[in-house]
């Protein structure tokens, strides 16, 4: 959310929120929809303790691999709209 936040948060106190809200979200979904959940208890209690501390990478790496993508894309989409 903080990556999130350094590209599309407010500049300015009273500035809009929907941006970072909406991508937010779609990273929440996105996750929820591969994982069924997004409770790190719940995660850890399927990997097992012995795969816990590999499994919770794979899954932060390929959680970042999500949000460079996505970041990449809403960037690309601004740099678009304000050369129009």
């Amino acid at each position: 959310m903080i990556a999130i936040g350094h590209f599309h948060g407010r500049q300015q106190g009273g500035d809009s929120w929907d941006i970072p809200a909406d991508l937010g979200k779609i990273m929440v979904i996105d996750f929820q929809e591969r994982h069924a959940t997004c409770s790190c208890g719940t995660l850890r209690d399927r990997f097992g303790e012995e795969k816990q501390m590999e499994e919770c990478r794979g899954l932060v790496r390929e959680q970042t691999e999500k949000l460079v993508e996505l970041l990449s894309r809403e960037l690309i989409l601004d740099k678009e709209s304000s050369t129009r």
